[in-house]
């Protein structure tokens, strides 16, 4: 029988969509061996649709927010306490019966249950740091920056993409040596038919793929598009993602007569085409200081980059990490409409330096940002943490 080389907890996964989700993909995807992905039930997923990964994936149908008991503890504890409360007992009955060299957590709040195995299966625990769960705001701050540090002390190593979330790490008082970076990817095939169909829009487009909450930007793309406009009229702004803020969004685009130029797409499962059809990505994201609401990388700049597609992004957070200003796309105060329509403006008027953006940006991700490195990486890590602890008990 196969060893199960690495067990992934994770209270946020497919088919639910964002960096996270894509993240534990990526990774599960490219490890080496029998990997097995413990993750949630979503009420009216198709589990039968969990054949299409080239990995395990065992749904916990004991997370239910379409019961009433399953929705009074989300809105009480959220969704990865939640997990912890419902789930401890499958993990447990799960990871009891098989053999794994080590464990992930794919948030920091998984790792009460990834440590409880890891006690039980004596192998390396590690986890997955992105960005903004670190950033604890309200009156119960410091006791929550206390629990996560505790937490976080107990992983062996973590693992992050960003230089910005380690400096908080350290600033938190974890030991920088437990702190580990490797390189985010895209979960696009590299197929030549992509890059060749012919685009069918015959406007401008800009794109925005994200889940539509304010610390995504797309408001200041809003602002920005009459000055946009005034210049280059031919341009059309899609926005792929759902969310809280739609519908403050809608009114936005009513108010400044933009109805004619932006799109709202909804959730789409194929985003190939609204990359391969876009001019330019634009997320200018913002730090919402008074929730705690950053950016830790944004991987939807890569998968814009990977398609050869320039970006701009906004100067906050760990982007700087996603996207080198002036070599794979164009870094802007996300506060500042302005500033944000003359990127626009400057990329639209220099054909020539949006192709080379895109083109940089597009050798930079297949070269460097790939699930495959990032998962040789761990598994480097994770196997000489255990021959460390083997070495140790000698």
């Amino acid at each position: 029988m196969k060893e199960k080389k690495v067990l992934i907890i994770t209270n946020d996964f497919y088919p639910s969509r964002g960096g996270i989700q894509a993240c534990i993909r990526g990774l599960a995807g490219n490890f080496d061996g029998d990997i097995m992905v413990f993750a949630p039930y979503y009420p009216g997923y198709n589990v039968s649709l969990d054949k299409q990964f080239n990995f395990s994936v065992v749904r916990t149908d004991s997370l239910r927010q379409d019961r009433f008991v399953d929705r009074l503890l989300f809105l009480i504890l959220r969704r990865p306490l939640t997990f912890l409360l419902r789930t401890l007992f499958k993990i447990f009955r799960v990871g009891k019966s098989k053999n794994f060299s080590c464990i992930l957590c794919g948030h920091f709040t998984n790792i009460p249950s990834g440590y409880f195995l890891k006690k039980i299966k004596k192998v390396p625990l590690g986890t997955i740091v992105h960005g903004r769960e670190l950033f604890f705001r309200g009156i119960l701050s410091p006791l929550k920056r206390l629990l996560a540090k505790y937490l976080l002390n107990k992983a062996d190593k973590l693992f992050m993409s960003n230089l910005f979330m380690k400096k908080r790490l350290i600033e938190m008082g974890i030991p920088e040596e437990k702190i580990v970076m490797i390189p985010f990817g895209v979960n696009f095939s590299d197929k030549s038919d992509v890059h060749s169909k012919k685009r069918e829009s015959i406007k401008k487009i800009i794109l925005t793929v994200g889940r539509l909450v304010e610390r995504k930007g797309h408001s200041s793309v809003i602002e920005s598009l009459p000055m946009v406009l005034r210049r280059i009229p031919d341009v059309t702004y899609q926005i792929v993602g759902k969310g809280p803020m739609e519908k403050r969004l809608r009114l936005l685009v009513k108010e400044k007569n933009l109805s004619n130029y932006v799109e709202f797409c909804g959730e789409v499962e194929n985003l190939v085409p609204y990359y391969y059809d876009c001019d330019i990505f634009v997320m200018p994201s913002k730090f919402i200081k008074d929730k705690g609401d950053v950016e830790g990388f944004g991987l939807v700049f890569l998968e814009a980059n990977f398609f050869g597609k320039p970006v701009i992004a906004g100067r906050t957070g760990g982007v700087s990490d996603a996207v080198i200003d002036g070599v794979t796309g164009i870094l802007v105060n996300p506060e500042d409409p302005k500033d944000i329509a003359d990127a626009v403006i400057r990329l639209f008027d220099d054909p020539k330096l949006a192709k080379r953006l895109g083109k940089q940006g597009r050798k930079r991700v297949v070269e460097e940002f790939t699930w495959e490195r990032a998962a040789r990486i761990i598994e480097q890590t994770m196997g000489e943490v255990k021959r460390e602890k083997s070495k140790s008990k000698k």
